[in-house]
C-alpha cells in the first residue's frame, strides 16, 4: 500500500512551478519523486520533503525519470537529500538523461556519491 504524505504544497491560483517534488512512504522506505522542471521554484516544497526525510530514518529511493529540466539547484537538492538520508541513505536512484547530464557537468560521476 502506498501512502502519500502531506508534504506537497498547492501552488497559488495562477502560475505555479512547472515541476514537482513529492514524498511517499512505501513498505519501510521513502520515495522522493522529482518531475518536470527542477529549479529554485521547488525550494519550499523540497525543504518540507527534506525535513521529513531527516526525521524518518528510513532508506530513501529517488525517482527523477520524469525530470525535463535540471539545473544546479537540482544537483544541490540531490546532495542535501543524500546527507539528510543519513545512516540508511539513498538506496535507489532512477535518473533521466537530463539529470545525468547535469550531474556529469557538475563533476559528479555517480549518485549517490560515496561517503
Amino acid at each position: 500500500m502506498t501512502q502519500t504524505l502531506p508534504y506537497r504544497t498547492i501552488p497559488p491560483t495562477g502560475v505555479g512551478p512547472a515541476g514537482d517534488v513529492t514524498l511517499q512512504a512505501r513498505r519501510g522506505r521513502l520515495l522522493v519523486r522529482f518531475t518536470g522542471e527542477v529549479d529554485t521554484a521547488l525550494r519550499a516544497q523540497f525543504t518540507r520533503v527534506l525535513g521529513a526525510v531527516r526525521s524518518s530514518h528510513e532508506p530513501v529511493e529517488v525517482d527523477c525519470r520524469d525530470v525535463t529540466f535540471f539545473c544546479a539547484e537540482g544537483v544541490r537538492m540531490l546532495m542535501l537529500l543524500q546527507v539528510a538520508a543519513g545512516g540508511p541513505g539513498v538506496c535507489s536512484f532512477r535518473s533521466s538523461p537530463t539529470v545525468d547530464q547535469a550531474l556529469r557537468l557538475s563533476g559528479i560521476e555517480g549518485y549517490p556519491t560515496p561517503a
